[in-house]
C-alpha cells in the first residue's frame, strides 16, 4: 500500500457566520494509504463527505459541497508521520480560497519529499 497526499477543494457550500460574506468552501488536506492514485482519490473523496456529514451537514444551506481534487501526490518519505495541522480551511472569497490552497500545497512541499 502506497500513501498519498490529497488536496481538496470543495466548493458550493453555504455556512453562515455571523458576518456579511458567509463560508462559500473549503481546502482540505488528507493523508491516505492505497493502492494506487484512483483508490487514494475515491477512498478521500468518501471519507471527506463522511466527515462533512457528521460535523457540518445540518448548518450547510446549500446541500453536499461539490469536490474537486487539486492535488494528489505519492509520499515518497518512509518515516513521516501522517498528521496533519488543519482538517478544513474555509474560505468566503477567492483570495482566502487561493490562500488556503497555498497553505496546502506548502505543507506537502515542506513535510513529504525526500530532499
Amino acid at each position: 500500500m502506497n500513501r498519498y497526499y490529497l488536496t481538496i477543494i470543495a466548493d458550493k457550500i453555504h455556512l453562515e457566520r455571523g458576518v456579511s460574506l458567509p463560508l462559500a468552501g473549503f481546502v482540505a488536506q488528507r493523508v491516505v494509504r492505497a493502492k494506487d492514485e484512483a483508490g487514494a482519490i475515491q477512498y478521500a473523496k468518501i471519507q471527506l463527505l463522511k466527515d462533512w456529514k457528521i460535523s457540518f451537514n445540518r448548518d450547510n444551506k446549500a446541500g453536499t459541497p461539490q469536490l474537486e481534487i487539486f492535488q494528489c501526490s505519492q509520499i515518497k518519505n518512509p518515516f513521516k508521520r501522517l498528521k496533519l495541522e488543519n482538517d478544513y480551511l474555509f474560505y468566503s472569497t477567492e483570495d482566502e480560497k487561493s490562500e488556503g490552497i497555498q497553505k496546502a500545497t506548502d505543507g506537502f512541499k515542506h513535510w513529504f519529499i525526500i530532499r
